[in-house]
């Protein structure tokens, strides 16, 4: 009797508790985020703080545009391709030390974040290592099911390949953000959730969610219309987290966001092409030549390139110009005359109505092989090459031993934006193009940049037009020029490209929509600035003023907060997206792009500290472009697995879209004047503290061992080029470089 009263009182409070919870509307057991479920708390307002909550975002006081990028900073447009549109405050973006706030009319323009956006958020005292965070080196991590950090697809569910780092570049006591980036693009037009759970401190302790998140996770009442006008999209988050097995209870914090469609993205730039494409007609771009001559003088740049080339070729190419300035000048912004949010670029016209253009300068290097197989059947092609950062076009002239060797025409125009005459040179007839204090500006205030990408833009243009004069039947190859004997020196058919460093980076979007090439080389480069600029060695070497100041000291001395540096990176990324490979790598080889089918080699190379080669594995993932499936050799990546989610190659000789990691050598292999010697692996951090050797350029410049050129990256990249085939050239093994000293694995 006396136990079956004791099961009779067990089972009566059991009766009672779930009573309490139907009253009380209280979700028991592991929670829901239904709205009826509402639990009473006497005060949930306390330690929420609401200043500017109506431009910031109060989930995370630490920053007033955190967490980033978020759906809380953008509105509804059914006219967009996303149906949202950019919200940002021009009260809540960062100040300089000026106190001048970013201006936001050119972000509020766009219908999403970027698909390489790196997303920002401030979590005091966490600790990656001690919460089991995906890192950079177990990016598998991420799709666990256990992962502390995720991004989710809210569409399908399906966990995003990504990894987690806080701020290197801060010291101290100072905020660090919080910094999550993907290792494969987000896609386009597409929402993502964020969610961070099972947070822990150095010393082990979980870290509690803050007040404001508990208010929607925990479903408590408030009378604040601030907070009430949130539920409903913070409900819908914690609902979707739900569906796809992410316990809502656990969380310690999550927001959503959505990507920017493709048309937000290149639509201007597209538009201008097409534009200028279809009034040009079947006509030839206009040109002149400038200066022709032949390395037959004593004058200083004919007599470096005496040994390679036969002639050097300038001239200016006649470009519509859609930018707002009649020369197109660092101050230009495309021509946007009508207000709407998609309003799309004009050709200039000036005072009298005239529509204005620009005669923009090129230079075509023409070597000695190339002269003497003239009058003869010939298939020499020609080499759009794209220069480096604050580089120009006479890039063609440093590498003419390449053109030479392999019997191939080099031309190329100066990325106006990012682009610079020679030093102590002055600019030829038509440049215009310093961009080095321009730049400069811009770092100390950030509502300048839209020019940058604004130019590229135009740059692209120029570009597009030189390839279509190029490939034109009556173009360049009827030219005087480039004729011997009365033969044309090239192939009109047989036109690539070759982005050397920033050239594959930015150039790597031209590549991506002009119409008339179909095979091009990536050479030393990556994607995405945002995720580059910090972890480069420009960062902290380039300098870009009189005063002899470091591009990242000239940043930071205008932005002081630590929390809104990264904030500011991530903006930019947004307008840069229009002029570099992160905006069109998602549709890199989709019709609606330039209906020209495309393929690309992109050749890597171990220990770069310019461009880490991070960024061209998470430009291989993105295009699907397959991997030489023997590199590196063992402990030469710093992964725990190595190129995860990228596919090898198959089958020899591939064609397709390929990732070759090159490795110059190991790490260190003896003492040179008394430091150790060798090519170490990449920072690891997203900062560069690292002054040991940067093997950047060895993939481009000439590199001697004894008396012998290195041969093999060039001539994988020529035949790559001129036949669409990768033949093993590595031989079943890593790909070195000659100079490689292979270490016995004792």
């Amino acid at each position: 009797m006396q136990l079956m009263a004791s099961l009779s009182i067990h089972h009566l409070r059991n009766l009672i508790t779930i009573l309490l919870c139907i009253v009380l509307l209280t979700a028991c057991g592991s929670g829901g985020t239904s709205t009826s479920n509402t639990q009473i708390d006497t005060n949930p307002l306390s330690n929420v703080n609401l200043n500017n909550a109506d431009i910031c975002d109060f989930l995370v006081i630490a920053h007033c545009l955190y967490p980033f990028p978020n759906n809380h900073f953008t509105r509804t447009d059914s006219d967009s391709a996303t149906g949202l549109r950019i919200n940002f405050s021009g009260s809540a973006t960062p100040s300089n030390k000026k106190e001048e706030r970013v201006k936001v009319e050119e972000w509020n323009k766009s219908d999403g974040f970027s698909p390489g956006s790196m997303i920002l958020t401030y979590v005091p005292a966490i600790d990656l290592t001690v919460s089991g965070a995906p890192t950079l080196t177990n990016l598998e991590r991420s799709l666990d099911n256990d992962t502390p950090i995720m991004v989710i697809d809210a569409l399908t569910g399906e966990k995003q390949l990504i990894w987690a780092e806080l701020d290197s570049n801060v010291s101290g006591n100072k905020s660090k953000a919080l910094i999550i980036r993907p290792a494969k693009n987000f896609k386009n037009g597409r929402r993502y959730i964020v969610a961070l759970r099972h947070i822990k401190t150095q010393s082990g302790e979980s870290i509690e969610a803050p007040q404001a998140f508990k208010i929607f996770r925990d479903h408590l009442s408030t009378e604040n219309n601030l907070i009430e006008n949130r539920r409903n999209s913070m409900e819908n988050i914690l609902s979707t987290l739900e569906q796809y097995g992410v316990n809502s209870q656990q969380l310690y914090m999550a927001w959503d966001f959505t990507v920017a469609s493709a048309k937000s993205i290149t639509g201007r730039v597209l538009h201008m092409r097409d534009d200028a494409l279809d009034r040009l007609g079947d006509n030839t771009p206009d040109y002149t030549i400038s200066e022709e001559y032949s390395i037959s003088s004593n004058l200083m740049e004919k007599e470096f390139h005496r040994d390679n080339l036969n002639s050097i070729v300038r001239g200016l190419i006649k470009v519509p110009n859609y930018l707002d300035e009649l020369d197109g000048n660092y101050k230009s912004n495309l021509n946007i005359v009508d207000s709407s949010p998609d309003a799309l670029p004009t050709q200039l016209r000036d005072e009298t109505g005239a529509l204005v253009y620009l005669n923009m300068p090129f230079v075509c290097a023409i070597p000695h092989s190339v002269i003497s197989q003239a009058g003869e059947q010939t298939e020499t092609p020609v080499i759009i090459m794209a220069h480096g950062l604050f580089l120009s076009k006479n890039v063609v002239l440093d590498l003419s031993d390449y053109g030479n060797q392999h019997k191939a025409i080099l031309c190329g125009m100066d990325w106006t934006g990012m682009s610079q005459p020679p030093l102590g040179g002055k600019n030829r007839e038509g440049d215009t193009h310093e961009d080095i204090g321009p730049t400069n500006l811009i770092l100390q205030d950030i509502s300048l940049f839209p020019r940058l990408p604004d130019r590229l833009q135009q740059a692209y243009l120029n570009n597009i037009f030189f390839t279509t004069l190029l490939s034109h039947a009556q173009g360049l190859q009827t030219n005087e020029y480039f004729q011997r004997e009365g033969q044309p020196l090239f192939n009109r058919n047989n036109i690539y490209f070759e982005g050397v460093s920033q050239g594959s980076i930015v150039g790597g979007g031209f590549f991506a929509i002009d119409p008339n090439i179909e095979r091009g080389v990536f050479l030393s480069g990556g994607m995405n600035f945002s995720l580059l600029l910090r972890r480069s060695m420009v960062w902290q070497h380039l300098f870009l003023n009189s005063i002899i100041e470091q591009i990242g000291d000239i940043f930071s001395k205008a932005y002081t907060s630590s929390l809104s540096r990264p904030l500011l990176l991530a903006m930019i990324q947004m307008l840069w997206d229009r002029a570099e490979i992160n905006g069109y790598a998602n549709q890199f080889n989709q019709d609606s792009l330039s209906n020209t089918p495309k393929s690309v080699l992109i050749q890597s190379i171990v220990g770069d500290q310019t461009v880490p080669e991070i960024s061209a594995e998470i430009l291989a993932r993105t295009i699907g472009a397959k991997r030489h499936s023997l590199s590196p050799v063992a402990d030469r990546h710093i992964a725990d697995t190595p190129y995860y989610g990228i596919d090898t190659i198959d089958t020899e000789p591939f064609q397709g879209n390929a990732l070759i990691v090159w490795d110059r050598d190991p790490y260190p292999t003896e003492k040179l004047y008394g430091e150790d010697f060798g090519t170490p692996l990449p920072w690891i951090k997203n900062s560069f503290d690292q002054s040991t050797l940067d093997s950047h350029a060895f993939l481009v410049d000439d590199e001697f061992v004894g008396s012998e050129i290195i041969q093999a990256p060039r001539a994988q990249r020529i035949e790559f080029l001129t036949t669409g085939q990768l033949s093993n050239i590595c031989n079943n093994s890593p790909c070195f470089t000659s100079s490689y000293l292979q270490i016995s694995e004792e």
